[in-house]
């Protein structure tokens, strides 16, 4: 039609009709978003957290506490709490931590809890059937009876609840965080089941999944002989956590050192395997042959399709450091502590920093928002830091069942009852689903036959064996540790701590350092829980615990100094078994260097090892790859390039080029050694890793692995090189990445509903996964802590946040900018509310009534 033509009456009533389709939209839900209407209500939507509008300076009522709690707030917005009893600090840890973080103390526990659907509608129903089928909420529902049991530890997560919906009490709709609005809920109650949830949240991060699965698919592709040479239980070349030599506690007994068969038997366990009885501990201890392969790639033990798995993550571990200095070896004469954690990076911060005061206690560090305590810190006598221990408490069982009821299972030649729960998933906007989580003796039976796996190491009709499922009570050690005074009460303060096992750190006034590789450690015979196992065979599954004096630990070595790098804990004389997933990579061999090097330590120069961005893995592997590529033919633009890396120094700097060049190298190259072996379906398998990789590049440059078996030609190493630096270089020429390092791996700082608007990407740093800053895109360091105990212990710190949990506030995420410079800010240790008035931004007075 004409437009000149069209009648009078269209244009009003075209702009009528979206007048009213406007109104529709601002008054409806859409999927999980609130009305647009509500949510842009001048009196009650988000414009109320533009931004903090708390008041300052003020007296407040909080219904529950005993006496007046002074709390006062430093520039950057810290709380330092001041209470007469202990019930009255954990009310006002609860009280102000919610007032910062309150939805993200929340959604975390309602993930855990497996309740997302509640919020979010029907797209969140296989989580939360994940979570439940884990066991999660049922092992949180122990931890609150273990806390009820202990005492101490329930006592404080119930003022911590207190205090958290005293604060809820106090708001408004207007008052809530900016996410309630936009997922249009309200804020639920708080309970000490929300606190143990929080924790089971972190035994999974730290302890779940592995790569028990993957590994079993390998093996059975490939074989026993392959597993040994390419996948070694230890590494003779990096520095253990305690330092070799150290003498151990009671020696293992046998039924410790081997199953009921020894391996052979644990092999023949895998019904799918065809292998011979193999005796891996020769090659598992030191390495087994280094120049010898395997069977013809071509051949081998026949295997079914692998069991599915999830593509492996191509930044796989943990980076986190710690290390302690004594004071011999430092410039003022007192013991140095460093620490920094790394976790997956987020908005708002994982970690709430606070100081914490009250008879018997004076505690300042970080705190996981929702759990009371400090996880992490120093108080007027000792410090400490923690890095994962990487132990395997995590194993999978194959389940046979005698029909498909799932009623009954086999174990030990008899038929044995299965307990069944039924779990109730309530959808917002749907009908409630019921799922029945199955459980063996062993554990949960996590995917039943047919159903999508949630990760790449859950097998389907495998009952899961978690040390997180059993009851524990970690705030408990918490709690003891943050009121420790010397060595012996922060070892025994460590004894209620059980999961995950962590390398503590140690330092005090005194002078001692001391580390320990602390956790609740099953026993096991050699391998065990490495691959999955029969859970048919008794023999398979754990036998008890090991003693408290068989765990790793050292105190005021002869070295002077101490480290952790989420390494192999102990040397090989260590009689018992932990597991063989441990980071024996080129990190901890740095760090070792660094601190071997440092006589004279003070704060600023473990700042700067913190910060080190050199890489090892690259120092050793690039001169061998541009010597195999000195002839190839290249382009002017390449040759430029390969003189630039024969240039570079191996730092990882935010600016640099030369680094992003060598890591999609190393990629390209890396995927074309492993790629064709593995075949189309190659995400089922776990690949030999970085560090076995450069080994066999630097020892065995003319091996059979580097041919592609698809082609006919044979490839070489030199062939491979040259043709993967040729594609490293059109790489990072092209793609938006560009050739700096903080452009082809910007770190993303990302909200945890993954909202761009109210997350920060982009950052720029340095550091690699290689490296002791360990920092990659979305994973790095949480907090970097640096403590010198002197007659008045002083500590630096920062994470990659703010305080505040609103994105509306200034203080949201203030830290970041500095946080990826490596700067630091001391930390304002406060020996009473009115002391340090100069740093002091605003108080608040909190009184019962």
């Amino acid at each position: 039609m004409n437009p000149k033509s069209r009648p009078g009456w269209i244009k009003p009533v075209a702009l009528g009709g979206a007048l009213v389709l406007f109104l529709v939209l601002i008054d409806s839900r859409l999927g999980p978003l609130p009305s647009l209407g509500r949510f842009f209500n001048p009196f009650s939507g988000f414009w109320l957290n533009a931004d903090d509008g708390r008041p300052k300076d003020v007296k407040l009522r909080a219904p529950g506490l005993n006496e007046t709690v002074s709390i006062v707030f430093d520039k950057r917005q810290v709380p330092h709490i001041f209470a007469q009893n202990a019930h009255d600090l954990f009310f006002a840890q609860g009280y102000i931590t919610a007032r910062d973080r309150l939805w993200q103390m929340e959604i975390q526990t309602l993930a855990a809890a497996g309740r997302l659907a509640e919020i979010l509608g029907p797209e969140m129903i296989e989580h939360d059937r994940f979570q439940r089928r884990l066991g999660i909420p049922q092992a949180a529902g122990q931890a609150v009876e273990m806390m009820k049991k202990n005492g101490e530890s329930w006592q404080a997560a119930q003022a911590y609840a207190e205090g958290v919906n005293a604060w809820i009490a106090e708001m408004e709709p207007g008052d809530y965080p900016l996410e309630y609005k936009l997922l249009d809920y309200a804020p639920g109650h708080w309970t000490p089941l929300n606190t143990a949830l929080l924790n089971k949240h972190m035994q999974w991060t730290l302890s779940g999944m592995g790569d028990d699965l993957p590994l079993t698919n390998t093996l059975s592709k490939f074989g026993a002989d392959f597993i040994a040479l390419y996948f070694p239980e230890r590494r003779g070349d990096v520095p253990t956590v305690i330092p070799s030599g150290t003498p151990w506690g009671p020696r293992a007994d046998s039924s410790s050192a081997a199953g009921p068969d020894s391996l052979g038997g644990f092999f023949r366990s895998i019904p799918f395997l065809r292998v011979p009885d193999p005796d891996l501990r020769d090659s598992a201890a030191g390495g087994g042959p280094t120049k010898s392969q395997p069977a013809p790639r071509s051949k081998g033990p026949a295997s079914p399709d692998p069991l599915p798995v999830l593509p492996k993550s191509p930044t796989p571990g943990n980076g986190s450091n710690n290390f302690v200095v004594s004071g011999s070896r430092t410039l003022g004469g007192h013991p140095i502590l460093a620490n920094d954690p790394h976790l997956d990076l987020g908005l708002p911060s994982i970690w709430y920093e606070v100081q914490l005061s009250a008879p018997g206690i004076a505690v300042y560090g970080v705190s996981l928002p929702g759990a009371p305590a400090v996880v992490i810190g120093f108080n007027r006598k000792i410090a400490w830091g923690m890095t994962n221990g990487n132990d395997d408490v995590f194993d999978w069982y194959r389940i046979t069942f005698k029909d498909s009821t799932l009623g009954e299972y086999m174990h030990g030649k008899q038929w044995k009852p299965t307990r069944k729960v039924v779990e109730a998933i309530k959808v917002r906007g749907g009908a409630t689903v019921l799922d029945t989580v199955v459980y063996t003796h062993q554990g949960p039976l996590v995917l039943k036959s047919q159903e999508r796996p949630a990760n790449r190491n859950s097998p389907s009709m495998h009952a899961l064996r978690w040390l997180a499922l059993d009851p524990s009570d970690e705030l408990l050690g918490f709690i003891r540790i943050m009121k420790s005074r010397d060595y012996g009460e922060f070892s025994a303060a460590l004894e209620p701590f059980h999961c995950p096992s962590q390398n503590f750190a140690f330092a005090s006034v005194s002078g001692d350092i001391a580390m320990f590789h602390h956790g609740l450690f099953p026993r096991k015979w050699k391998g065990q829980g490495r691959f999955t196992m029969d859970g048919s065979e008794p023999g398979n599954d754990w036998s008890g615990w090991l003693p408290r004096s068989a765990e790793p630990a050292v105190r005021n070595p002869a070295q002077g100094w101490l480290f952790s790098a989420n390494q192999t804990p102990a040397d090989s004389t260590y009689p018992f078994y932990l597991g063989s997933g441990f980071a024996d990579g080129q990190r901890p061999k740095r760090l070792a260097q660094l601190l071997s090097e440092s006589d004279s330590l003070t704060p600023d120069g473990a700042f700067r090892i913190l910060m080190d961005d050199y890489d090892m893995h690259a120092s050793e592997l690039l001169p061998a790859l541009l010597e195999r590529i000195a002839k190839a033919p290249l382009s002017p633009e390449d040759s430029a390039a390969r003189r630039d890396l024969a240039a570079w120094d191996y730092r990882h700097t935010a600016h640099g080029k030369a680094p992003a060049l060598f890591d999609a190298w190393w990629r390209q190259l890396y995927r074309a050694i492993w790629q064709d072996e593995f075949g189309a379906d190659s995400t089922h398998y776990q690949w030999p890793d970085k560090d076995r990789t450069r080994r066999m590049i630097l020892e065995e440059p003319d091996a059979d692995w580097y041919d592609n078996i698809t082609t006919s030609p044979r490839e070489t190493l030199g062939f491979l090189a040259a043709r993967t630096f040729r594609e490293a270089c059109a790489l990072t020429r092209t793609g938006g990445k560009g050739r700096e390092w903080a452009a082809y791996r910007p770190v993303q700082i990302r909200h945890l509903a993954r909202i761009d608007a109210f997350s920060s990407l982009g950052v720029e740093s340095g550091g690699c996964g290689d490296c002791v800053n360990a920092l990659k895109s979305t994973h790095g360091p949480s907090w970097r802590m640096v403590v010198e105990l002197g007659q008045e212990p002083r500590g630096y710190g920062i994470y990659p946040g703010g305080q505040s949990g609103n994105p509306g506030s200034a203080h949201y995420g203030e830290f970041i900018r500095d946080w990826a410079g490596g700067k630091s800010y001391p930390l304002l240790f406060l020996r009473g509310p009115g002391s340090e008035a100069g740093a002091i931004s605003y108080r608040i007075s909190l009184r019962g009534k």
